[in-house]
């Protein structure tokens, strides 16, 4: 196939848009990182000489250079990979932050034509929005124990291709925390990573997932995670012990995303302080529950920490126990289950898997009007 019939076959199997102008040549829709951990989609241009496919360089744009390629629809002058550095030479960035131009040298003769030019910058900024570059259609690798029959087409292959290098730290594992453990281990991550110093009790094992042996009655959450997800997962972990000041390193060390879901705050504040010092993407979960009579209500709240924000110092609240007495005497996992569900959801849009219309910083749930609050990244 020539340059041209790829490009124009990728863009109508992944619904982007191929346009052509007197000068320019584009693909509209393609997704990328518009910033670190940011999801979204860009436009992608080269210049073209009017009724040709050669490429011409005076664009204002492009500064005098023949081979670049203009990025638009970003939020901070660059187009970024998936651990946060941004793809090729920057040559200029537009004024308002919303596009750039690229160079990206190639290692052998220059672009045949603007076909062949706007393959590579696709490719560079596409490839590197997914974890691998693996384009068939294959029985995928993935991290379970057994194996999941049936083929995978590309674009399945693609969507299980943004998560499946991510290593996960779950910093607690009570009610909430082991939810969102048992649902990352089926998620197809890397790795699931979980801190807890409890032991279990018997209040533990009516909020947490599944069917927990009474055995377990006594020893560490985090064996227990560890020795049950196994079964499934073949990268799992579990630490048996707080996170301090002394080793909140440890939890940043190969992570690439973190959940906070610990039920104090000086606990809160360490994990917190760490992930966003090392510039890890996080979301901390909280659940504030209040006994009127016989009636409840539950608040759920989750705080979405993007890198090089620090929104987050805001958006938790210093509550102390407020709310965690009445959350003490009560065995109420579908609260928790919704708290674990939400979060995931959550993760998932930072990651591209789910779409998004604006990017979360803080989400509020309230069981008792059955409604959502969202405040938008602004």
């Amino acid at each position: 196939m020539t340059a041209e019939e790829l490009v124009r076959s990728d863009a109508e199997m992944r619904g982007w848009t191929v346009v052509r102008t007197s000068q320019e040549l584009g693909v509209i829709g393609i997704p990328c990182f518009v910033e670190p951990n940011m999801p979204g989609r860009c436009e992608l241009w080269v210049g073209i000489r009017a009724d040709s496919d050669q490429l011409q360089g005076g664009l204002h744009w492009q500064e005098g250079n023949l081979h670049v390629a203009h990025v638009r629809g970003l939020t901070n002058g660059a187009v970024y990979d998936r651990l946060g550095n941004p793809i090729g030479n920057v040559v200029r960035k537009g004024d308002d932050g919303n596009s750039c131009t690229i160079s990206i040298k190639r290692d052998e003769a220059d672009y045949r034509d603007a076909w062949e030019a706007l393959k590579t910058y696709i490719n560079a900024v596409y490839s590197r929005f997914l974890v691998s570059e693996n384009n068939n259609s294959e029985r995928v690798e993935r991290p379970y124990t057994f194996q999941i029959l049936g083929e995978k087409s590309r674009d399945e292959v693609q969507w299980l291709d943004l998560v499946r290098g991510e290593k996960i730290a779950v910093v607690g594992l009570g009610g909430v925390g082991a939810w969102i453990a048992d649902l990352l281990s089926k998620a197809d991550v890397a790795e699931v990573h979980g801190w807890d110093a409890d032991v279990i009790e018997e209040k533990n094992i009516i909020r947490m997932p599944g069917a927990v042996n009474p055995c377990w009655i006594g020893k560490p959450k985090a064996k227990w995670f560890e020795e049950t997800y196994r079964q499934i997962h073949r990268q799992v972990f579990g630490y048996p012990k707080n996170v301090t000041d002394q080793n909140a390193n440890e939890i940043c060390m190969n992570t690439t995303f973190g959940f906070v879901a610990v039920d104090n705050e000086d606990g809160r504040k360490v994990a917190c302080n760490a992930m966003a010092g090392a510039k890890i993407p996080f979301i901390d979960v909280g659940i504030a529950l209040d006994r009127r009579d016989s009636e409840v209500t539950a608040s759920i709240r989750l705080t979405i920490n993007w890198p090089h924000r620090d929104a987050w110092q805001k958006a938790i609240p210093k509550v102390g126990k407020v709310g965690q007495e009445v959350y003490g005497k009560l065995e109420l996992p579908d609260i928790t289950a919704i708290a674990a569900g939400l979060a995931l959801q959550s993760w998932r849009k930072m990651r591209g898997q789910m779409a998004q219309d604006k990017a979360s910083e803080c989400i509020v749930y309230r069981a008792e009007t059955n409604t959502i609050t969202v405040r938008t990244r602004g």
